[in-house]
């Protein structure tokens, strides 16, 4: 520093003489100035090292205020400083180098109101500043991150944005994604596909809003969106049957998920997102010594009898046929975190044998989380996953290998040449991995300056196998083995800034901008072999008939937003938003589409004139579009490969092409309230939608005269929707050792097809027709049914002339349901679920192969009693069963479609949570046993196997369709669980 100070004044000893002619003179003065320059630097130092000294620090616990437990994970900030920390796992925080002054510092936690205070920061002194937080009952101040373009409170949004707290489910018997979601949310149906071991489900929210297109939502975990689909490889086993990728993700790892149920909210992930958003958020770190967790299910999985009485040979295929399943799940994950990096780590196994012979499931997972603060402004979060997964199916559905249709129809000796039995030696597997990662870089360079950056990849490779042994099956008898694979990345990248600024005391803006940016590449493969030459072979390449194909396809889409927030005195937020889109689907003269929305928020209660006595009220409104973009090469001329005369290479037009093909663009109103009322014991959320798709995409049938012809993609449709969903939830008796609480959701969708666009009705499978006029996939037939105490067929009895004779019912259901209780009884736990879905139908093959009257019941030994087989042909409990018991099934016919009502008590739980002092004697953080059910009852208006099944869950309109082909009951878990915190 002297030498700095030299060169800066020109004291170079080695150039005195520069300034002054007597040497002496100048070398006293040279000293003299740097003797000064010292004194200086040193008075300098230690006027800056006081004003550093001028620090303070802050430190203590954030608890929940009623139950007095410390918070984890909350965070308490001084936003005028941009300085925060996070409680460690008892509750404590600190922050330091704080400047001396007096500030607002506030805590807030997820599920909690956020709590402000002002403290006054001295030099050297540490002081102690403890929040106690009240639970939020309606969420207003709970930070969503799902529908907006920056992280708001809930309070800000207009519109309705469900949230699911894993902290809720913790003793729930839950093993997969699938399961977490089911009853949770009003408006959104879980329709699983049926009862074996790995079999998939399908998500709908708020109804059908397309006619061609997915009606499942678009899914991203830790801003990563992942892949989703159910392509099935094992048809010619499964004939549908197939996985769910949304299952590949372990529910332990689950922080919480956002659900997004129509396009009023999901503006901003553009032209995917029409059938809704789930935003799942994984565990993170916080600061603090190691946290250990490890939780341990086992349980049994079966079927009573009464399940499977539908058949003359049902005892016989329950005791031969039908098994025991078993359950373990092991899960170990730790969090903690040291110099200003946190961690989240796990591992899971899952294992289930199934309730029906060669099946299963096999499951392995690990994440790592990681959390860096580098600066005070910049947050760094890397998150990475792999998971690998192994399903063996059973042949089952519309299926002559299935083991259902043998047993039930044909009894020991099968039904189509082979003995039931026998159909065991077949091994089909859906082996699978999948990794995914994400990067979030979380910047503020200015109070009120921020922006955030999301980088997310993931790889999905699936390998699906189907085997059938040499001289094992009579109609396969020289064997069978098929191999398809599947390979997905997806790669996306989100970029949004923001500016918030506050002219006026009254007044806040939020501006938002940014972009989106999703990469998809698909490829798939698949090798067939038929007839092995020999016994003990089991390769494609080892058969002498061998036929391949492969498919490669890729997808880009991007898409531009901004959006702004007007907030009139924290009671009444306003904001308007829109998003450009363009898609590599998209035809040549379409550059994008433009998806507007508006929203409003008002906290009513809030206002100077409401009465604190009439509890919390806020008024919520949106309208919002999102859309469906078409498939890959829908828009595009294409051609189909033939073999012509002499075995020339040839093609014959396939797809016309439509260079004006652009996403369909669903317009969503939404009108709702959340209410807290009687002293917040009871919540109240309430939402109307009406939805509207226009230009709904149609395959459109052109004359053939155009040499084309096959069905061309078209935007001519329109669609309708609208409902009501409510929530409510409370606190029912609250007398210090007991607890109870109640839950209640319900929801209604009206569904129509408005306009096909002058287009014929569109068969979706057999009875089900995409029609105007009607609900998507609708029920149509000829059938027998009762007027006036007459029984005949509905042609004879009603007008024909008069639209809508034929008409059956919806394949969705119009009400669902659910009835929740937790009982908190000092040490112990209880909570049970009921769920209901009412007002759907199914066309059941089922019935239609059982009721057959020609399809004899054998003993065995040649003799014969005349069928048909199905029990309720027997005594048949009304003429319309009779009637269709003498009448030879048909796939025409109408006789098949049911109503698909049913309630189950979806889940049952008791925990016993071991007491805090007998838990830290074993040197443990906290532990609990949990004995648990699933599915334990079950009441349904169909005289099939199960209600609730879908045989085709490989399609991309799976939504909407509602097949029942000889499924398996959905079977009942009994489970005990520990859960060991140290």
């Amino acid at each position: 520093m002297i030498r700095t100070l030299q060169k800066t004044f020109l004291l170079n000893p080695g150039d005195s003489s520069r300034f002054t002619r007597n040497g002496v003179v100048c070398k006293k003065i040279n000293r003299t100035l740097v003797s000064c320059m010292s004194m200086l630097l040193l008075f300098t130092l230690i006027v800056t090292g006081s004003a550093i000294a001028q620090t303070g620090s802050v430190s203590g616990i954030v608890t929940d205020r009623s139950s007095g437990d410390p918070l984890p994970g909350s965070n308490v900030f001084i936003e005028e400083l941009g300085l925060g920390a996070s409680a460690d796992v008892d509750g404590q925080y600190s922050i330091s180098d704080i400047p001396v002054g007096t500030y607002q510092i506030s805590a807030n936690f997820i599920g909690y109101t956020a709590l402000e205070r002002t403290i006054e920061i001295q030099s050297g002194v540490d002081t102690e500043m403890d929040f106690n937080l009240r639970a939020d009952v309606l969420g207003l101040d709970q930070v969503v991150v799902t529908a907006r373009g920056a992280s708001s409170a809930r309070r800000e949004i207009g519109s309705s944005i469900s949230s699911i707290s894993t902290e809720e489910l913790a003793e729930a018997p839950i093993q997969n994604m699938s399961q977490m979601l089911q009853g949770r949310v009003a408006g959104a149906r879980v329709q699983l596909g049926g009862g074996k071991s790995g079999q998939g489900s399908t998500i709908v929210l708020r109804g059908a809003a397309s006619i061609s297109q997915s009606n499942e939502p678009i899914i991203y975990v830790d801003g990563v969106r992942i892949d989703n689909e159910r392509s099935s490889g094992i048809g010619t086993t499964t004939a549908g049957v197939s996985w769910s990728g949304l299952d590949d993700i372990n529910p332990e790892d689950i922080e919480r998920m956002e659900v997004i149920r129509g396009a009023s909210a999901a503006t901003l992930y553009g032209s995917e997102a029409s059938a809704g958003v789930i935003q799942i958020f994984t565990k993170r770190g916080i600061d603090g010594t190691p946290q250990f967790t490890y939780r341990n299910q086992v349980g049994m999985l079966n079927t009573p009898p009464s399940w499977w009485q539908v058949s003359e040979y049902s005892d016989w295929f329950y005791d031969e046929m039908v098994q025991t399943g078993t359950m373990t799940t092991h899960n170990l994950s730790v969090r903690g975190g040291v110099n200003n990096v946190r961690y989240y780590a796990s591992g899971s196994f899952r294992n289930e044998t199934g309730i029906l012979p060669e099946s299963g499931e096999d499951y392995l997972g690990f994440r790592l989380n990681l959390d860096f603060d580098p600066r005070d402004d910049l947050d760094i979060s890397l998150n990475t996953s792999f998971s690998d997964r192994s399903v063996q199916h059973v042949p089952d559905a519309n299926n002559t290998r299935g083991y259902t249709i043998n047993g039930l129809v044909g009894g020991p000796q099968g039904q189509f040449g082979t003995p039931t039995r026998d159909h065991t030696a077949i091994q089909t597997f859906q082996d699978g991995n999948r990794f995914n990662t994400s990067l979030q870089m979380n910047h503020n360079p200015a109070g009120n300056f921020s922006h955030r950056v999301t980088l997310g990849y993931e790889s999905r490779n699936e390998d699906q196998t189907q085997f059938f042994p040499f001289g094992a099956i009579n109609n396969l008898i020289n064997g069978f083995k098929s191999n398809y694979r599947r390979n997905v990345t997806n790669f996306n990248v989100d970029y949004v800034a923001t500016l918030r600024f506050q002219p006026t005391e009254w007044l806040r803006t939020t501006t938002s901008g940014g972009f989106q940016y999703f990469d998809r590449d698909v490829g798939s493969n698949s090798a067939i072999g038929n007839d092995f030459p020999m016994v003990g072979l089991s390769t494609v390449s080892a058969t002498v008939d061998q036929s391949a194909a492969e498919s490669r396809f890729k997808e880009r889409s991007a898409g531009f937003f901004v959006e702004q927030q007007f907030g009139f005195n924290e009671r009444l937020y306003v904001t308007l938003g829109a998003r450009a889109d363009g898609h590599s689907a998209f035809g040549d003269d379409v550059d994008y589409v433009l998806y507007p929305k508006i929203d409003a928020s008002y906290i009513i209660s809030e206002s100077s004139f409401w009465n604190e006595n009439w509890g919390t009220l806020r008024l919520r409104g949106a309208y919002g579009t999102a859309g469906q973009q078409p498939g890959a090469f829908s828009a595009v001329r294409t051609w189909s490969p033939v073999s012509a005369v002499g075995a020339q290479p040839a093609v014959t037009p396939d797809n016309l092409g439509n260079p004006d093909l652009k996403a369909e663009v669903s317009h969503e109103y939404e009108i709702g309230f959340d209410a807290s009322v009687l002293n917040d014991r009871l919540n109240i959320d309430f939402n109307y939608f009406y939805q509207r798709t226009e230009d709904a995409l149609y395959q459109f049938r052109y004359p053939p005269s155009q040499g084309f012809i096959s069905t061309q993609l078209e935007n001519v449709g329109e669609i309708k929707n609208q409902g009501i969903e409510l929530s409510l939830n409370g606190v029912i008796i609250d007398r210090g050792d007991f607890r109870w609480n109640g839950l209640v959701n319900y929801s209604t969708n009206e569904n129509e097809v408005i306009s096909l666009g002058d287009g014929a009705p569109v068969q979706v499978q057999w009875r089900q027709f995409i029609q105007e006029g009607y609900s998507v996939g609708s029920f149509f037939g000829d059938r027998y049914i009762t007027v006036d105490g007459q029984t005949d067929l509905a042609s004879n009895l009603l007008d024909t002339s008069e639209e809508g004779w034929d008409y059956i019912g919806p394949a969705l259901p119009t009400r669902t349901a659910q009835i929740g209780s937790t009982f908190d009884i000092r040490n112990f736990n209880v909570k049970v679920l009921f769920d209901h879905q009412s007002g759907g139908y199914l066309q059941s093959s089922t019935l239609r192969w059982l009721w057959d009257p020609r399809r004899d019941i054998s003993d065995g030994q040649g003799v014969a009693t005349p069928g048909p087989v199905a029990i309720a042909c027997r005594e048949p409990a009304n003429e319309v069963i009779n009637m269709n018991c003498q009448r030879n099934s048909d796939l025409t016919q109408g006789d098949f479609v049911f109503p698909s009502d049913f309630w189950k008590l979806r889940e049952l739980s008791v925990t016993y949570r071991v007491p805090s002092d007998l838990v830290s004697r074993a040197g443990l953080r906290n532990a609990a046993l949990t004995f648990s059910g699933r599915n334990l009852w079950r009441s349904q208006e169909y005289e099939g196997l199960e209600a609730e099944a879908n045989y085709r869950g490989d399609l991309s309109d799976s939504a909407i369709r509602k097949q029942i082909f000889f499924d398996t009951p959905i079977p009942r878990q009994f489970i005990v669980g520990i859960n060991i915190g140290f």
